[in-house]
């Protein structure tokens, strides 16, 4: 394989991992709000209706 095969492959993977960081990084900062919502409307209780 040489270097031009290898960084066309390197180039095609990459929207894929920037796609999956920001998934990922949507997913942490959602589930960190809703916790953060939570914990102010009534302390640190947990409902297990609440969660998905």
């Amino acid at each position: 394989m040489t270097t031009e095969q290898f960084e066309l492959r390197k180039a095609r993977r990459w929207p894929w991992l920037a796609a999956l960081v920001v998934i990922v990084a949507l997913a942490a900062a959602f589930w960190w709000w809703r916790g953060a919502a939570q914990s102010q409307q009534g302390g640190v209780r947990h409902h297990p209706e609440n969660s998905l």
